[in-house]
């Protein structure tokens, strides 16, 4: 691209980011039963839109054309990023009754994992920081403040001089249509007993003209230059509200109009100096220990200084490992609890630590005797994020926590660190990145730290977790096998029942849901099989019930099947993927739905995930969208909305005086013909 036209296609893409972020974020915000991810996504999303918001207000005309075609690059990608990205939440339709509110995290988690969540998350951080960045060179070239900024002080210091000039007013005087605001504007200098002088201050009506005319004559930006004289003005107004601070013993005229502007002063000054190019910021962020001792003997800034979301300097120099070291010395809190800036969860700066990727800023921390145990408001503990991470990255962290913070500790009275293990069954193997054989070794290190290898999350042992993930564990079948295979060896129960009176088996059979039943692959029953056959349980009395039926589907394939049964192929029952066991096997007729804890029969039940998709939301990941589309793409893999498809069934709820269940019914020739859709109908999804 031209860099003539870089500017205004810049404003474009900016302002297109900009007014899909607004729609993203209205969407997640409504989501208000979800994992902490949800309230994090959210944040990044929030601090884009304001990263966006700020670059529309600047002027792109005093920047080079290579920075320019660079900020085209990363605007016109971003603005691709977000609009794949609502795309895919559109379908959740936050428009609707606030009672369909409570369902949309169930909706989301059919398209995302949590673990798609954070990687989304990581993808909208690179985009703040990368706009950071330009923004930042933008403004050491054009100013310190934004527009919003210089406005907000413009309208401070209007209503500022309007309340010193009724400081200046007797009661007896009648201020004439003529008379000029700036020359009447005063402080009451000089008080004495038997008069009140209300004589002008030339240096505060100086000061206050000084700042108004800098803001008008630019509003957009601040000169670099002007700062330090900016700042003078503001002490000295501050200096002059401080020395007119007690109230005045008289009744004379300058008493009764004597109004307080300290807090338009204050907020002043707060906006100053919480920009982000102001010299406090810079310092923490990636300047000296000495910068910053500097800036606290001109008493520039206090060491208890806090910004709107209440992060105080230590949160704001994680990264910063020397000005963090020399904080925490000080006596900050390392684990003072501030807002995010959604305003909906709060953080702490080990969390920041973890998502600014600053191993060293953590270790720091935590030497220094941070809890990373402590939960806070919609973003959990530090140490259940690090659990999240089945990378060897996250396996060394995991460790060295462990090691050093005394707050971690296995203890049946301490339920927000004993849920560990399960968290880790739940969190691996979930994207790409996930590394083999790590959460393997998570949590063998947590069991030698006396943890309970049947301990709960959400109601369900990691054996239960490990069982309902997606399918992304196909991709590292024999790592994944030899998980499972752990976890039973270390004495996980076969036959626990979690939260909603389901086995482990339950799951790998797919026994929950008729309509995972089927469509979806037998990959999980076969991975079962294979583990307890390993360790000699007769299998037979639960497949009895749960026949398996060979389905190489959705990125299931008869290798994956043999590379499960590798070496122990003649321990396998149904090695000639015939149906097994065959019902005169059993020696009388059986119900295949029968339960095992003889549960009701599960005919035309559907699982919470399915029954979402059997309205127009549609996730193409699950039983209900497995059973409804004959999709025409080439290869096994796991399908979603780029597929070409076609609909030829749907599910259908009916409801009785006794009972009600769920029954696919397979749509005529006619109707065929009006539900068809392929990937034309879908946008690309780039995040």
């Amino acid at each position: 691209m031209e860099a003539v036209g870089a500017g205004a296609s810049i404003l474009t893409f900016i302002t297109v980011a900009f007014s899909v972020t607004q729609s993203i974020h209205s969407a997640l915000s409504a989501i208000k039963d979800g994992p902490q991810v949800i309230c994090l996504l959210t944040d990044e999303i929030s601090q884009l839109k304001s990263i966006l918001q700020r670059l529309n207000e600047v002027s792109f005309d005093s920047i080079n054309d290579i920075d320019k075609v660079q900020l085209n690059s990363l605007a016109k990608k971003c603005k691709d990023d977000l609009s794949a990205l609502n795309s895919r939440l559109k379908p959740l339709d936050v428009a609707t009754s606030e009672g369909r509110r409570g369902r949309l995290w169930r909706k989301l988690k059919l398209s995302f994992s949590e673990k798609d969540l954070d990687q989304i998350r990581h993808v909208v951080r690179g985009h703040v920081q990368h706009l950071t960045v330009r923004l930042n060179l933008i403004q050491v070239q054009q100013g310190s403040f934004t527009a919003t900024q210089s406005t907000q002080i413009l309208d401070l210091l209007q209503q500022l001089k309007q309340d010193i000039s009724a400081l200046k007013t007797p009661n007896t005087a009648i201020l004439t249509a003529e008379e000029d605001l700036s020359s009447t504007s005063a402080r009451v200098t000089e008080v004495d007993d038997e008069e009140m002088d209300c004589s002008p201050d030339t240096s505060l009506d100086d000061s206050i003209n000084r700042l108004m005319q800098l803001l008008e004559k630019k509003p957009c930006v601040v000169e670099s230059d002007d700062s330090e004289e900016l700042l003078k003005d503001i002490e000295h107004l501050l200096e002059c509200v401080r020395n007119n601070a007690e109230p005045v013993e008289s009744e004379g005229a300058c008493q009764s109009r004597h109004p307080d502007v300290s807090k338009e002063l204050k907020l002043m000054a707060h906006i100053i100096l919480s920009s982000s190019s102001m010299m406090i910021n810079h310092t923490t962020e990636s300047g000296s220990v000495l910068e910053l001792v500097k800036l606290f003997e001109r008493g520039e800034v206090s060491i208890h200084d806090h910004d709107t979301l209440g992060r105080s300097l230590l949160h704001r120099s994680v990264g910063n490992v020397p000005v963090l070291q020399f904080l925490i010395q000080q006596g900050l809190d390392v684990d003072e609890v501030a807002n995010c800036s959604s305003l909906e969860c709060q953080i702490t700066p080990s969390h920041l630590s973890l998502l600014a990727a600053a191993p060293e800023s953590y270790e720091v921390l935590l030497h220094a005797g941070a809890d990373m145990t402590l939960e806070v408001q919609g973003s959990g503990s530090a140490v259940h994020w690090i659990a999240s991470d089945d990378t060897e990255f996250g396996s060394i962290r995991l460790e060295q926590t462990l090691n050093i913070c005394p707050f971690v500790y296995a203890t049946p009275d301490n339920p927000g660190t004993q849920d560990l293990i399960p968290r880790v069954c739940d969190e691996c193997y979930a994207v790409p990145e996930s590394e083999p054989f790590q959460a393997r070794r998570q949590i063998q290190f947590l069991l030698k730290q006396g943890y309970n290898i049947n301990s709960l999350l959400r109601g369900q042992t990691g054996l239960h977790h490990l069982l309902t993930k997606n399918y992304i564990w196909l991709k590292h079948i024999p790592s994944y096998l030899d998980l499972m295979v752990f976890v039973v060896e270390s004495g996980a129960n076969v036959d626990a029942v979690d939260a909603y009176g389901y086995r482990a088996s339950h799951y790998a059979y797919n026994a929950t849901c008729d309509a995972d039943r089927l469509a979806c692959p037998s990959a999980k029953g076969d991975l079962w099989d294979a583990v307890l056959t390993h360790f000699g349980y007769d299998i037979f009395e639960d497949r009895r019930h749960y026949p398996r039926y060979a389905s190489y589907t959705h990125g299931y394939t008869r290798k994956d099947f043999e590379n499960l049964w590798h070496g122990r192929e003649h321990t396998c029952p149904y090695w000639d993927d015939r149906p097994w066991p065959h019902p005169t096997q059993s020696g009388k007729e059986y119900d295949i739905w029968a339960s095992i804890f003889d549960l009701p029969p599960l005919r035309g039940k559907l699982c919470e995930n399915c029954e979402v998709c059997t309205g127009e939301y549609k996730c193409f990941r699950c039983g209900v969208c497995w059973s409804s589309f004959n999709f025409n793409c080439y290869g096994t893999h796991l399908h979603d909305e780029l597929c070409p498809r076609e609909q030829t069934a749907a599910w259908e709820l009916h409801e009785g005086d006794e009972e009600a269940y769920w029954e696919l019914l397979q749509f005529s020739d006619s109707e065929l013909d009006y539900n068809v859709s392929s990937s034309e109908d879908s946008d690309d999804v780039g995040i």
